[in-house]
């Protein structure tokens, strides 16, 4: 178990990256960065991802929309795993940050 932020000491399991996500939530909301849960539909090393918008427009992010991470280059998920990406606007890039469950 890890523990995120000194002023907060709140206990967060998970990986690093599961706990910068938690990190994110506790501290406040920035409307530039979006945390989602999305679908691989293609593995690495050309890795697509789709991202539901909730509405019947969802879309495919391909490789040159992501960022991806060590983690998840290390864990090759398969598609139709999930996977938890940050999503950040001023870039436009959506960073890949490990495998969700």
């Amino acid at each position: 178990m890890g523990v995120i932020g000194r002023k907060s000491g709140l206990p967060v399991e998970g990986s690093p990256a599961s706990q910068m996500v938690a990190l994110i939530s506790n501290l406040g909301h920035n409307k530039d960065v979006t945390i989602e849960i999305a679908l691989v539909t293609a593995p690495l090393p050309d890795m697509k991802i789709k991202l539901t918008t909730g509405s019947e427009d969802d879309f495919i992010l391909d490789r040159d929309d992501l960022v991806i991470s060590g983690t998840v280059i290390t864990a090759n998920p398969p598609a139709g795993s999930k996977v938890i990406l940050i999503g950040d606007d001023d870039t436009s890039k959506f960073f890949v940050m490990d495998t969700a469950n």
